[in-house]
């Protein structure tokens, strides 16, 4: 539970994979810890992208949207739908944002808020 809402988590593990200059190829193995919490309605994509972040975010990256950052600038912005960007972004979720550990990405998708965090950190932390 996160306050009274029931959410989900998952450890989410893949690879990058890449090759050695001479065509040899190899892969990192990458770990997340991912928490979503279903939401009420089906809302517009957006990806708030966590730049204080010490790790790459690896997630889809969408198109940047104006306002390009959080009014703090600890947030970068992307997205479909500007509107929906601007109506979000209000101080009184921006202000929640803050409160936040260091996290990868917060995504809002397909009815969903899902956050992702650094590599060592577990559901809990998120």
């Amino acid at each position: 539970m996160v306050n009274t809402r029931p959410f989900r988590a998952a450890r989410l593990i893949g690879y990058d994979y890449t090759t050695t200059n001479g065509g040899i190829p190899y892969g990192d193995r990458r770990e997340t810890s991912a928490v979503w919490i279903d939401l009420p309605d089906s809302l517009p994509e957006i990806r708030l992208v966590d730049a204080s972040s010490t790790e790459k975010d690896e997630g889809l990256p969408l198109p940047p949207l104006n306002p390009a950052r959080t009014t703090d600038g600890r947030w970068r912005v992307e997205g479909f739908v500007p509107q929906f960007a601007s109506d979000l972004l209000h101080s009184t979720f921006v202000t929640a944002l803050a409160t936040l550990p260091p996290l990868t990405a917060v995504v809002i998708r397909a009815g969903l808020i899902l956050a992702y965090g650094l590599q060592r950190y577990d559901a809990q932390t998120i």
